[in-house]
């Protein structure tokens, strides 16, 4: 859940049930200013340990972090960052402009940069970033990422042209087309 606080901006907490009751387990840090935002991207085994971590992106609206965080021990530790990432559009409703991608070893995260008009396919490996594919865009990305009945991936562009990655897994480093 992503709270706010008026002098602090925002954070994700991690809730759930304890003794009957809803609690709060974890929290990132506060993003350190008012009127800062972070849009959860999701959960994935992004470092391949076996368990699920968590994805979101601080401030997509300006400079875009995506950042990993290990939950273990009632806490969220940050482990890995890349910038210049956006999946959200100021005024828009649309909050699925990145996903996770399910993939072994490592779960992989397909996002746009900053611009929008540039669709990436992220992976971490140990202690570094892969760009495992790229594609130019035609236009901005406007609308979430739809998954297809054949592995795809469907979206809008903001002046309303629909389009459709595949991302091939038969290529030693992967591929979007």
């Amino acid at each position: 859940m992503v709270e706010s606080d008026k002098f602090l901006g925002a954070s994700l907490a991690v809730y759930g049930i304890l003794d009957g009751q809803l609690v709060r387990i974890a929290a990132t840090s506060f993003l350190g200013q008012p009127y800062r935002w972070l849009n959860p991207l999701g959960v994935g085994d992004f470092d391949g340990d076996g368990k699920l971590d968590i994805a979101l992106v601080a401030t997509p609206h300006i400079g875009g972090k995506l950042r990993l965080y290990r939950f273990k021990n009632s806490s969220l530790s940050l482990f890995a960052e890349y910038p210049g990432i956006s999946t959200h559009r100021m005024g828009s409703t649309e909050l699925g402009l990145g996903r996770v991608v399910s993939a072994k070893p490592r779960d992989q995260m397909l996002v746009p940069d900053q611009t929008r008009r540039v669709l990436m396919l992220l992976e971490w490996s140990p202690n570094r970033w892969q760009v495992i594919a790229r594609t130019e865009l035609p236009g901005r990305l406007g609308s979430s990422l739809t998954a297809t009945d054949g592995g795809g991936w469907h979206f809008q562009l903001e002046g309303g042209r629909h389009f459709e990655v595949q991302i091939d897994r038969r290529l030693k480093k992967g591929g979007i087309e």
